[in-house]
């Protein structure tokens, strides 16, 4: 079922302009900023691993490109990393700027459509 599922979005996806994807993004925002809580997934596993394997950004320039909220940026930045996250929802982009106004250090957040 679940197989099913993801293939019936990635064809709904698939048959989509730009913007249509960019507003069922803005849309979904309130619901996916909700989950991140509880994601553990992210926060326990892909967060951690990938700090890791990226190890010392201590001055190196990083583009997100679909940071979404900007969790991944803000650690990045806290390692002192240079860091612009972009992503094409402007709601994303919002709570990325409000969740970020304590991190000290060169991060940057812009509505961008990577595609």
């Amino acid at each position: 079922m679940l197989a099913n599922s993801t293939f019936d979005i990635q064809e709904d996806y698939k048959n989509m302009q730009n913007d249509e994807i960019i507003k069922k993004w803005d849309e979904a925002s309130e619901a996916w900023l909700l989950s991140l809580k509880n994601n553990t997934w992210r926060n326990r596993l892909l967060l951690p691993i990938l700090m890791n394997v990226l190890g010392d950004v201590k001055n190196k320039r990083i583009l997100d490109s679909g940071c979404g909220e900007g969790e991944y940026s803000r650690k990045l930045a806290e390692k002192g990393a240079d860091v612009l996250g972009i992503d094409g929802s402007p709601n994303l982009i919002q709570a990325a700027k409000e969740r970020s106004q304590a991190v000290e250090g060169n991060l940057h957040f812009d509505v961008c459509n990577a595609s």
